[in-house]
């Protein structure tokens, strides 16, 4: 058996109840619209965005099936990264019908940022699904509501004073993951 010195860090996502973890491209095309961040266990970047990135899948779990929330281990899965051209850690797309191939990047948070509320509001930009409310603070209520998205972490209220850039010291590290 190989000795696996990356475990520590690919542990990031497992065992959480709202994000899937993706093994092949072909499961890219399963739901309405899949948001799928690509990362390397081994990125501080990626390290520090984590929780933020779980925060998404809790905040949308109001929105599953239609929305799913996912993620690449770049390093368990070099092939799938290759075939998508991923280029910078951590990468996030959202793929649905009528996207290219290789899925749509986000527009603000392409590779992360600090409020969970703000990558929200990136991919229901994209999804433009009639299906999903348009707003990030709509779809955070309803997964409230259905109480899906209340275990632990940050409280919605949270979220919503850091949507409006009064992000505070909590967030996951502090290095800017969004340059620009």
């Amino acid at each position: 058996a190989m000795v696996d010195i990356f475990g520590s860090h690919r542990a990031l996502y497992d065992g959480d109840p709202h994000i899937v973890h993706v093994h092949n491209s072909s499961m890219l095309r399963t739901h309405d619209v899949f948001a799928v961040e690509f990362f390397a266990p081994w990125c501080g970047h990626c390290q520090a965005f984590s929780p933020t990135w779980k925060e998404v899948g809790r905040l949308s779990c109001g929105a599953s099936p239609t929305l799913r929330i996912g993620v690449v281990d770049c390093v368990a899965h070099p092939k799938i990264c290759q075939d998508f051209e991923v280029q910078a850690f951590p990468t996030i797309r959202v793929f649905r019908e009528q996207a290219p191939w290789h899925g749509l990047p986000l527009q603000r948070c392409q590779h992360g940022c600090r409020a969970a509320a703000a990558v929200l509001s990136d991919i229901l930009q994209l999804a433009s699904s009639s299906k999903l409310p348009r707003q990030a603070d709509a779809l955070i209520a309803q997964s409230t509501r259905l109480g899906c998205g209340s275990k632990g972490g940050v409280s919605t209220a949270d979220v919503h004073s850091s949507a409006l850039g009064s992000v505070g010291g909590g967030g996951g590290g502090s290095s800017a993951l969004n340059p620009g």
